[in-house]
């Protein structure tokens, strides 16, 4: 099979002019143009007379030519060489640059699509502008507004006449985010020969992390997004791909696009608090996460008048999801009558959800935020599954129904379920 790097050199000798390569591949091709530097120095030598030189006999002459003649030939090629190699290094592409390009651009829209086996379905359509502001549009019809900065966001459920208002307080990641985060953190294990990728000329970078491949497509002269495919490997030996494409850039877009006000005629709710509310109980405030058994003063399976009485009332309520959200210390509790306290979380701002302090408490095994997955492991084992994402990844201890979720290599989230039985007793 022929190294891609000919395809490099016969590329450019055909764009330089030389001639029109053959398939016999770029060795042939370069000595083909040896051959012709050859025979131009033959003709140029055949043209002076050297036998007609009265002070030197013309064998003289020969020999005192015939170095000068070669060296200029050795020059010839070398300077092909050089020539050749740096136009292959034009076409080589770091994340960097694509990164740099990104951070330029005033507009950038974007179809989503996933496969989970049965072939790709677009899933959003997606437009950023500035960087700032983004809007995506669902198949299944519902649409989601951001402000990145501020962590505003709005979602609108059109069949339900339904919004949703969020403020999370804290900077989302968007698919560019990730470009910059697997620049820092990755090299690109191998590059793909150039190709016409939706209709356009791109090299392929392909990024490997535990059980996740990244392949972006990027334009050799513009270094501007073409494709990015996402393969996603389960333990379950289930593969699902992500591919975002059908990239167009600096296209006008309207303020009305990112409106975050939900249209007067539609159901409202809010998520999320603009401010924090203050500590006030300093016994609380880094409770002890202890693994199966509950967090601080609060056991699973304590019905929630109990709960709110030792670990006091929430800053704000899902009456839908019946989840109690503690935000001023990093924490949430989800109590249902019949089973009482049966889930926590644990989290850091660095998660997009609600505006969040930080979880200062550790786990009954001594893990707290920004421990890493060697640290986790150390602690609690080999998990039972461990799932890698486009920044970071999964820790799973199913038998303890116990998730850790680190980004960027530093633990942000943990997620501990744990059912009693008797707890509808209890209620």
């Amino acid at each position: 099979m022929p190294d891609p790097l000919d395809y490099q050199i016969v590329g450019a000798l055909r764009r330089a002019g030389h001639f029109t390569p053959d398939a016999d591949g770029a060795q042939r091709a370069i000595e083909r143009v040896r051959q012709q530097l050859e025979e131009q120095m033959s003709t140029a030598t055949r043209g002076w007379d050297l036998s007609r030189s009265p002070a030197v006999p013309g064998r003289l002459w020969t020999r005192r030519l015939r170095w000068p003649a070669l060296s200029a030939l050795t020059v010839a090629s070398s300077l092909l060489l050089v020539w050749l190699v740096a136009d292959f290094s034009r076409t080589s592409i770091a994340l960097a640059d694509v990164t740099r390009v990104l951070q330029s651009l005033r507009s950038v829209r974007y179809t989503t699509s996933i496969d989970k086996g049965q072939g790709l379905a677009i899933l959003s359509r997606t437009v950023i502008s500035g960087r700032n502001l983004r809007r995506s549009e669902y198949v299944d019809g519902h649409v989601f507004a951001l402000d990145r900065v501020s962590g505003h966001s709005l979602q609108l459920f059109p069949d339900k006449k339904r919004a949703i208002v969020r403020f999370d307080g804290v900077p989302h990641e968007d698919l560019f985010d990730v470009v910059d985060s697997l620049e820092r953190e990755r090299q690109v294990s191998r590059t793909l020969p150039e190709q016409l990728v939706n209709g356009k000329p791109a090299i392929g970078l392909v990024l490997e992390h535990e059980n996740v491949e990244h392949v972006i497509w990027v334009e050799p002269r513009s270094r501007l997004l073409v494709r990015w495919e996402s393969t996603i490997r389960g333990q379950d030996r289930k593969v699902t791909r992500y591919v975002h494409a059908d990239f167009s850039y600096n296209e006008p877009v309207t303020a009305a696009l990112f409106d975050l006000t939900p249209p007067s005629d539609y159901r409202v709710e809010q998520e999320g608090a603009l401010e924090l509310a203050p500590l006030t109980n300093e016994a609380l405030q880094s409770p002890t996460l202890f693994v199966t058994k509950g967090i601080g003063p609060a056991t699973f399976g304590m019905p929630r008048e109990e709960v709110l009485r030792v670990f006091g009332p929430p800053d704000e309520i899902d009456e839908r999801l019946q989840v109690y959200h503690y935000p001023s210390r990093g924490i949430d509790l989800m109590i249902a009558p019949g089973r009482g306290l049966w889930g926590i979380i644990c989290r850091t701002q660095d998660v997009p959800a609600v505006k969040t302090r930080d979880y200062s408490g550790r786990t009954d095994a001594g893990i707290g935020m920004c421990a890493t997955a060697e640290e986790i492991i150390a602690a609690y084992g080999a998990p039972d599954e461990r799932v890698g994402s486009a920044t970071g990844e999964t820790l799973s201890y199913k038998g303890q129904h116990l998730h850790f979720s680190l980004h960027k290599g530093a633990l942000v989230f943990i997620q501990h379920e744990w059912f009693i039985k008797s707890a509808a007793k209890r209620e």
